[in-house]
């Protein structure tokens, strides 16, 4: 895993380190690029993944240097904001479009089957084009979800963790077993009836993963994701209220077990369900 906090240009010890011993470089699996900039200590960006001047040398070396990793099967490539959760794109840490087009190319024969990301949609979608073998994403974007996703794009992917935009455009009639809902969604809100609706309509999923967010600890939730295959579900709400509490489970539960947890009928809403997880928080906003 390449990381830049405080010194710029840390990818170039990477590049170094490579080249130095090849052989070893033949048995990585496991790569990633995080390039973490806090935006308060320094606007222009101290602690860049790349060096300050991005000659053509720079990026012929890089280039040489990830060919020797000749069997990859995970890649994560993140822009982190170590200050900010969120932010404007002026102070948003930028991965330069010359590096994805170079992982696109030099690794575009590989089985990739792993890709964790934070990019925005455009470069995410050029690196799913580049890899039909992908079976797990776990994507984030800071810009709209990409819409021009083609029904036989990721024809591979079972395990989807991102955030409701990017799960209606990309989940619908794809094999996806494991969802994994980020960020919030409000229950009285039309993107989460959009969420049910495409959990419902997903025949292969195993488990779920959801996020809600609520006024009252009263909502009744799980009629909105009835579901005849769903096997795992796990439900966290947040409601406004005074102080932090929390109740739930992860327990594994057999079906009379279940039945007892969920209120009364839920139980037909999921027949299959082995493993029923409610967190519920509560704090002051």
């Amino acid at each position: 895993m390449v990381s830049a906090q405080k010194v710029s240009g840390a990818i170039c010890a990477f590049v170094s380190a490579l080249r130095r011993d090849p052989l070893r470089a033949g048995f990585i699996r496991h790569i990633g690029f995080i390039c973490q900039v806090n935006a308060r200590a320094n606007s222009r960006g101290i602690g860049s993944l790349f060096p300050d001047e991005l000659t053509d040398q720079f990026w012929t070396s890089l280039e040489e240097a990830l060919c020797l990793v000749i069997h990859p099967i995970s890649i994560a490539i993140r822009e982190l904001n170590t200050t900010y959760m969120f932010y404007m794109p002026w102070e948003s840490p930028k991965i330069p479009g010359h590096f994805i087009d170079i992982i696109s190319n030099v690794f575009k024969t590989s089985r990739i089957e792993y890709l964790h990301s934070h990019l925005d949609s455009n470069r995410l979608f050029h690196l799913c084009q580049t890899w039909p073998s992908l079976n797990t994403l776990r994507a984030a974007t800071y810009e709209d979800a990409p819409t021009n996703i083609p029904p036989d794009a990721l024809p591979q992917l079972c395990h989807l963790e991102v955030d409701t935009r990017m799960i209606c455009h990309i989940a619908p009639g794809r094999p996806v077993e494991t969802l994994g809902h980020t960020g919030e969604v409000i229950c009285w809100g039309n993107d989460f009836e959009l969420l049910a609706s495409i959990v419902r309509g997903c025949d292969t999923l195993q488990r779920i993963r959801v996020n809600c967010r609520a006024d009252s600890d009263d909502v009744d939730i799980l009629p909105a994701f009835a579901h005849d295959a769903l096997r795992f579900f796990y439900l966290r709400i947040s409601l406004k209220g005074d102080g932090i509490r929390f109740h739930g489970g992860g327990i594994r539960l057999t079906p009379s077990l279940v039945m007892q947890a969920l209120p009364s009928g839920a139980l037909a809403l999921f027949p299959k369900l082995e493993v029923f997880s409610r967190t519920t928080t509560s704090q002051s906003l």
